[in-house]
């Protein structure tokens, strides 16, 4: 091992820390066990064997470099993704059924090596919170929904011209907005900051339809979108 300043002009108390780190190079890893391994320039594959219907959260983590999953599973199932977790780490939250799934855990761009933790939880809802994947939205409302790659629809009615606004969040994944209808369409990314969605828009009275979805149709996990609306003689956006 070797300690080094900057430059000569670098110079001062300094600690070491060490640490012993058991790495495993299993192929195969169970529910609630992670762990510690050694990436390559090459991708790890991992079998993983999901015994009951639930939410789970797969997590990868590496201080070395940006880290990608991708799961392959029954019925054309699969799912991939980036910096979910956040800074480079990546994160799968979806509804997994019972089976046989194929992890793989790589660099983003496969050119990079390191340490890194693989982590696969159960992932229980809050106790107040109640999943609603479609219907009528209604302004000044907050709903909670469950993105698994296909866009989700509401239908939104304005009784009178109002300045309306829109704002999806998650933690899971980076959120994608559309709001179409009576010859308007208006579409948003990361208006509400960070990777939220966020549309303000007059809209004439009339109904429309809300699209709630993630950027990558690979995305998944749990969104807050929530509608409010103000009176106002705005025209809209055309």
């Amino acid at each position: 091992m070797v300690i080094s300043g900057v430059d000569a002009h670098s110079y001062g108390p300094f600690n070491v820390n060490s640490r012993t780190i058991e790495l495993s190079d299993a192929d195969t890893m169970t529910v609630g066990t992670p762990i510690d391994s050694w990436l390559d320039t090459t991708e790890r594959e991992i079998t993983l064997t999901i015994e009951e219907a639930g939410m789970y959260q797969i997590e990868m983590r590496a201080d070395e470099f940006d880290a990608y999953l991708e799961l392959e599973g029954p019925n054309d199932y699969y799912r991939e993704d980036d910096d979910s977790a956040g800074e480079l780490n990546a994160r799968i939250a979806d509804f997994l059924a019972p089976g046989t799934y194929q992890l793989t855990a790589r660099t983003a761009y496969g050119t990079d090596s390191g340490l890194f933790t693989l982590a696969i939880e159960p992932r229980d809802l809050p106790n107040d919170v109640e999943l609603r994947n479609e219907g009528a939205l209604t302004p000044d409302e907050t709903l909670n929904g469950w993105y698994s790659g296909e866009a989700l629809t509401y239908q939104l009615t304005i009784e009178e011209s109002s300045l309306v606004t829109l704002s999806m969040s998650s933690n899971d994944f980076d959120t994608y907005l559309e709001l179409y209808g009576e010859g308007v369409s208006y579409t948003d990314d990361d208006s509400g900051g960070g990777t939220n969605a966020r549309l303000e828009q007059a809209l004439l009275p009339g109904t429309y339809t809300v699209s709630a979805r993630g950027f990558s149709a690979s995305g998944s996990g749990m969104f807050e979108l929530a509608v409010s609306a103000e009176p106002t003689e705005m025209q809209p956006d055309t």
